[in-house]
């Protein structure tokens, strides 16, 4: 796949194997799930072209967000600026799939990029956590604006999926987003990441993710940090972080949680 840059996994087509789903960036400029052949003497997935529209197609994720037993394919498109998901049909290989965009951002700098499924309000229903900043720098070298956001799947009307935008913080050059309970209170909050100037970040949800979240700087000036990831490393039962960052830094560095003072 050209320009290969994020990768996802899911069953798609229901015959028990975990397919695979590819962002393709430059070159690429699209979507396409590779299906698992199985058991046999076969070395290559056949691949399928969900979408070959977006330059710059960003990263991908599988989730069920219709709720119709079939993984859906969540997408970003950072040169579109497009924040998108695909529904998988009965036969993927076959039909279709179904575009839906949630939001449509045309111009301006910021650009979305990574995200994560969270049922934020647990109303039984896949939110999307999404950084909405991008990679690189304004022209005049200042570093980009940036904000976390995350998108309440609500109600169908006339057949499509309707979403409200929340803003949960601003980050500048966001870029990558994890989400777990970091402070044991039962709600879950986000760890967020900013490329430039390098910024690592936890966002603390109150219990209503609609309100105002409390946010905590974990590492500032720490260039080009790329991932971050929520886990428990020691086994002591508290949600630990986790963070790359790549030239500049090139460090990879974890962050004890000590629990809350």
């Amino acid at each position: 796949m050209l320009g290969a840059v994020d990768v996802t996994l899911a069953d798609f087509d229901g015959d028990g194997w975990l397919d695979a789903a590819g962002a393709g960036w430059r070159l690429g400029e699209g979507f396409k799930w590779f299906k698992n052949p199985g058991r046999t003497d076969r070395e290559d997935w056949a691949g399928h072209v969900i979408d070959s529209a977006f330059a710059h197609a960003t990263a991908v994720l599988a989730g069920d967000i219709d709720r119709d037993g079939r993984m859906d394919l969540l997408a970003t498109s950072s040169t579109s600026r497009a924040v998108m998901w695909y529904q998988c049909p009965q036969k993927p290989s076959q039909q279709p799939w179904k575009r839906n965009i949630i939001d449509l951002t045309p111009g301006g700098e910021r650009e979305p990029v990574f995200m994560k499924f969270a049922d934020l309000n647990r109303d039984g229903r896949l939110d999307v956590v999404l950084a909405w900043g991008g990679y690189g720098n304004r022209p005049e070298g200042e570093p980009r604006a940036g904000a976390i956001i995350w998108y309440e799947q609500g109600d169908v009307v006339e057949g499509r999926v309707q979403w409200k935008k929340h803003l949960i913080g601003q980050l500048r050059s966001a870029t990558d987003v994890a989400i777990g309970d970091l402070d044991g209170d039962g709600a879950l909050d986000v760890a967020a990441i900013g490329f430039m100037p390098g910024e690592v970040s936890v966002f603390r949800n109150s219990g209503d993710p609609s309100a105002r979240w409390v946010k905590e700087t974990v590492k500032s000036n720490w260039p080009n940090v790329n991932q971050v990831v929520i886990a428990d490393l020691d086994g002591d039962g508290r949600a630990d972080l986790a963070a790359v960052a790549d030239y500049g830094a090139m460090e990879l560095r974890w962050w004890r949680n000590e629990g809350t003072q």
